[in-house]
């Protein structure tokens, strides 16, 4: 029944109950623009702390103090009214940006004030110092209206040290359990003495509990009544788009109205073992850790903790060996615990003071936690010897024999054998409609004994760790060991079967590792891998500047297999091309026409180029070089000598199929013609010559090439003719370094760009509808005749103009960084090769 309202000039006795006439509406007041979304309205700012419009939670605007500034502010203005000994819950999302932990921190604070606007206290909330990748983190505080507080202020306090440029962000404040005016259910109650007569006029209610009004003869205290009003609303309303979740334990992120929280699956209790042997009895969880049992608080498994609820059972006092625990099973209502030679029987209840052993045994046991099963009033498990129940545990002394029965235990022994040895999963269950025990064993019988793996092709100086992995047949194995051949040099082979060490020689090698298991079974692996050599072994950029002195010694590479230099003069339309199969005489000639150079004058060694002729060492001349040793998947030089026939098939050392093939004859100024992959078998390019492929079965018989060989037609074979080829390989593995494609221009300044898994050092471009070949060299990498970080480039037409920028270095390939014809016009395909930086 609700309470009178108050009339004037009106006798109350003591205990009498009245409510206002002229009471203010009640409202829950929150703090105004918590969220930043009205700008900085209701805020007022201090130290170095301001507003940021992006990069709050949610998206929006935030209170933020940028790095190396020590201390910074956000108060919000709205006034907090709590009645006195009331509680104020203040929030508020924190983001500490890339900052190490500890460098920046924030929370939630809660201002107290007097009637006066003095500060009484300041209440702090749990400090936000650490969380990776800019995650939010909510800070939260719970604060008491102290005595003589008026109002209260909720705010973000944020903090930095110096040496670091990390900003951190603070939104989405909100607070809860602040009330003004009269709140709905606050009566008023005479506690006068004896009875008064009211005033003429209403008083000034107080608005707090338990304050006191004087009304003529009366006073009247706050009181509350107990009447409830239940109201519905949907306060927890989710975004319309699914938002992206933190990772870290303890983030939040906003979606719509609701603030979710990252928590861990896991039980956080440190007292809780990690184990998979578990089981449950008499409300609680029980749990092995090492060699005794531990135990939940009854019927909250997240509590490992509270004293006289929480514990352990002293299983390992209650042996005679030392073997830890691994199978807890229910026995009626006891708790079983086994290890692999001993068994116990465990009395246990909710509550630990009821807790005793009930039985113990030695020389028996289990290991097999999934094999345990309740059977109707007892419980069936594996031991080493066979199936055995805890019945016959309790009534014997001797579990060695009988039980479930002989004839099972020789059904289960050999699995048992072979479990045991490999590690296997066993898992039992009970089958209740044939009254049946099942055990069954993974990997029984075991697969033949193998050993698997293939050691990896690597190059010199390559660090190696790798591993062949023994299965099938019994465990334990005896040791992996090279039975045959010898493993590449530089490597080692351990006894668990890891081969690791740095490769130090080139070449293809074969081997044969072995294994034995427990019964003496083999099994071996036959194994193979080349070894090839390092890009800065096989291809390298001479730069040198010519002497005029003959002869003149380049240091190249190691040619001791033969290999091809090829060499132009800044400003001379000539590039020539120095190459054998062998060190000895090489051939020189040129991509469009020859000079009058005796090839016989110019000779490869094992350690570089000695030229003997004045074009190639020309007195103050700039000459790039560009050196390729032979090597599979890189390149490969070969000779031939005309057979007069229409085809014929030329072997090259590459071992994978060819992407570019370079052919001349040795004695004459024909043009250098080329094979490139991306025009096919049917059509060659003329280097320096016309720029749309000619279509003719004369050159390469119309026949692609393979890994081993490539077929020439009548253009490449006239009889008596010595012809010598440059074969490139197209790698496109991880430890590949040259590739051969293409591109279509786009006429713009910025071209298309090619990927290729990494920067090129050297770059072969060739128009087929216009242009002139372009011998690129990456600047950066070969300095000494440019001074941009872009490609310098050669060409037929225009040998200085490296500032062009033609051909930009991007990470993973390169683009064609001009409109300029030669590189990049509209429409036309352009075939490169490309040579991996060192």
């Amino acid at each position: 029944m609700a309470a009178p309202f108050w009339q004037a000039g009106t006798l109350y006795l003591p205990g009498d109950l009245v409510q206002p006439i002229t009471q203010p509406s009640p409202n829950n007041p929150q703090v105004a623009n918590g969220n930043f979304a009205g700008g900085a309205t209701g805020w007022t700012f201090s130290g170095a702390a301001g507003y940021v419009a992006t990069g709050g939670y949610g998206g929006g605007a935030a209170a933020r103090l940028p790095g190396n500034q020590p201390d910074g502010v956000a108060v919000n203005n709205t006034q907090l009214v709590v009645p006195v000994g009331g509680q104020l819950t203040a929030t508020s999302m924190i983001a500490r940006g890339a900052s190490s932990a500890g460098r920046t921190a924030g929370w939630t604070e809660i201002r107290w004030f007097d009637g006066l606007n003095t500060l009484l206290q300041t209440d702090k909330g749990n400090v936000v110092d650490d969380g990776s990748g800019g995650a939010w983190h909510q800070s939260k505080v719970i604060a008491t209206a102290p005595a003589s507080a008026a109002y209260a202020r909720a705010a973000i306090h944020l903090t930095s040290d110096a040496g670091h440029n990390d900003q951190i962000l603070g939104d989405n404040l909100s607070v809860s359990g602040a009330s003004a005016g009269l709140p709905e259910g606050l009566v008023y109650k005479a506690v006068q003495a004896e009875s008064g007569t009211s005033g003429s006029g209403e008083p000034a209610w107080p608005g707090i509990l338990g304050q006191q009004v004087i009304d003529n003869e009366v006073i009247w205290e706050a009181v509350t009544t107990s009447r409830v009003t239940w109201t519905a609303s949907p306060r927890y309303v989710s975004g319309s788009t699914e938002p992206a979740w933190p990772t870290d334990i303890g983030a939040m992120v906003q979606d719509g109205t609701i603030n979710w929280k990252a928590i861990s699956r896991r039980v956080e209790d440190e007292k809780c073992p990690r184990t998979k042997v578990v089981a449950i009895v008499a409300s609680k969880v029980f749990a092995v850790d090492k060699d005794i049992v531990k135990y939940s608080a009854t019927a909250n498994p997240l509590d490992w903790s509270t004293a006289d609820d929480a514990g352990y059972l002293p299983t390992g006092l209650q042996q005679a060996n030392s073997n830890d625990m691994a199978v807890l099973a229910q026995y009626r209502a006891n708790l079983v615990a086994l290890n692999a030679s001993s068994f116990q029987n465990w009395q246990v209840d909710p509550d630990p003071a009821s807790m005793a052993i009930l039985d113990q045994m030695d020389g028996i046991g289990s290991q097999w936690q999934k094999a345990a099963v309740p059977v109707s009033n007892d419980l069936f498990y594996l031991s080493q010897l066979g199936v055995r129940t805890v019945g016959i545990a309790n009534a014997a002394e001797n579990l060695s024999a009988g039980d479930v029965g002989a004839p099972i235990d020789t059904l289960v022994q050999e699995a048992l054998r072979v479990a045991v040895g490999n590690g296997s999963k066993v898992i039992g269950t009970y089958y209740p409609g044939a009254g049946q025990y099942w055990v069954a064993f993974s990997n029984y019988p075991p697969p033949p004994l193998g050993i698997y793996g293939s050691l990896p092709d690597g190059v010199i100086d390559q660090a190696i760790d790798y591993r062949y992995i023994v299965a099938g047949g019994i465990a334990p194995y005896g040791p992996v060991v090279l039975t045959s051949g010898a493993l590449p040099p530089g490597l080692t082979l351990d006894a668990d079967g890891r081969v690791h060490g740095t490769l130090t020689t080139a070449g293809e090698y074969s081997w044969t590792v072995s294994v034995t298991d427990a019964d003496g079974a083999s099994a071996s692996k036959p194994d193979a891998s080349v070894v090839g050599k390092a890009v800065q072994h096989v291809f390298k950029v001479n730069l040198y500047t010519g002497n005029g002195i003959q002869p003149r010694a380049v240091p190249t590479l190691d040619f001791t297999n033969g290999g091809t230099f090829l060499v132009r003069q800044r400003g001379d339309d000539w590039t020539r091309l120095l190459s054998a199969p062998a060190p000895g005489a090489g051939y020189m000639k040129s991509f469009s026409g020859a000079p009058a150079d005796n090839p016989s004058t110019n000779l490869i060694t094992a350690t570089g180029v000695t030229l003997n002729t004045a074009a190639l060492n020309t007195l103050g001349g700039n000459y790039f070089g560009y050196s390729f040793a032979n090597f599979p998947r890189f390149a490969s030089t070969v000779s031939w000598v005309g057979d007069g026939n229409a085809t014929r098939d030329i072997a090259h050392a590459l071992g994978v199929a060819p992407g570019a093939i370079m052919v001349q004859p040795a004695a004459n100024a024909a043009y250098i013609d080329m094979y490139h992959r991306s025009i096919g078998e049917t059509q060659y390019l003329q280097m320096n010559g016309p720029q749309v492929p000619v279509t003719t079965a004369t050159a390469w018989g119309n026949v692609a090439p393979d890994a081993a060989k490539f077929r020439v037609g009548s253009r490449y074979n006239a009889a008596g003719v010595t012809y010598k080829a440059l074969v490139l390989a197209h790698d496109t593995s991880p430890d590949g370094f040259i590739q051969c494609g293409s591109y279509v221009g786009n006429g713009t300044a910025a071209g298309p760009t090619v990927s290729l898994g990494w920067q090129p050092q050297m770059l072969i471009l060739k128009g087929l509808t216009g242009g002139a070949n372009q011998f690129c060299v990456d600047t950066e990498r070969s300095p000494g005749f440019s001074g941009n970080d872009e490609l310098a480039y050669l060409s037929v037409s225009n040998v200085t103009s490296s500032g062009l920028n033609l051909v930009e270095l991007v990470t993973g390939g390169f683009r064609a960084g001009s409109n300029f014809s030669e590189v990049n016009s509209n429409g036309v395909t352009y075939i490169y090769v490309a040579v991996r930086a060192p």
